[in-house]
């Protein structure tokens, strides 16, 4: 049987949830993270884990974890007000972001490509500024679920293209295993991950938590069988979050 529960502020969660074999979590808030931390600390089996998920919705601590992870990263600094971000920025060709991971992907987003930046901000703080990197046109997106990557190519920028149609593309092996490796530095499972092909090779620039699959043609299938698979088989614990400070994220 499969329940869909919404966690309200405040409010406990009920015994249905703790007595699930599985919870699958996506989109909430941190009100109601706080909640689903409670799933983990009594054993209950989620994906992606709340307090992982949580985590990354700090673009810097994602950037330090897979840098600490000896990823390819750009070189990444967090800023409070823009008149920081143009002090870290100092006219370098620059990519500003906003540290919230959880807005829209493509949303908060500014290339600086020659180093101008506006003296007023295009979005709210507080912010992260990296390094910009001269790529190909093309970002390849690739969308992990357990043990399989599928990949899209999409226009590089920002909302506009950000909406636009993925293509389907093949996945390098050294690609792919760039993504599992992100992902289990980061403690998740089911995740996307940004890839741009720069100078000096592969730069991870992105990682979010269970992603929408927009046009990934077998995702439903993909992600119903994993999950058919850990409900079937009881005690797989895997998947292991890393320690962090964060609060948590949701179960849906």
């Amino acid at each position: 049987m499969i329940t869909v529960y919404k966690p309200v502020r405040g409010n406990q969660l009920p015994p249905l949830v703790f007595g699930s074999d599985l919870v699958v979590q996506r989109g909430l808030g941190a009100d109601e993270l706080e909640s689903a931390i409670e799933l983990e600390l009594a054993g209950v089996r989620c994906i992606n884990s709340p307090g992982a998920t949580n985590a990354i919705t700090d673009r810097a601590h994602i950037m330090s974890l897979l840098a600490a992870a000896a990823l390819p990263v750009p070189k990444t600094a967090a800023a409070n007000t823009w008149e920081e971000v143009i002090e870290i920025a100092d006219e370098r060709p620059t990519a500003v972001k906003g540290l919230d991971g959880s807005v829209g992907r493509g949303l908060h987003v500014h290339l600086a490509v020659d180093g101008r930046l506006p003296h007023r901000a295009p979005f709210s703080g507080p912010f992260i500024v990296q390094e910009y990197i001269p790529a190909h046109d093309t970002v390849r997106k690739l969308y992990v679920v357990g043990s399989h990557t599928r990949g899209l190519g999409k226009s590089v920028g920002t909302s506009r293209t950000a909406r636009s149609p993925g293509v389907p593309i093949q996945i390098a092996p050294r690609l792919s295993d760039l993504a599992r490796r992100a992902g289990a530095a980061l403690g998740m499972e089911i995740f996307g991950v940004d890839i741009l092909d720069g100078p000096n090779g592969p730069m991870i620039i992105d990682v979010n938590p269970f992603p929408g699959f927009r046009d990934v043609p077998d995702a439903a299938r993909l992600i119903a069988n994993h999950l058919s698979e850990i409900v079937a088989t009881p005690g797989d614990d895997s998947t292991i979050a890393p320690t962090t400070s964060h609060p948590c994220q949701q179960p849906a």
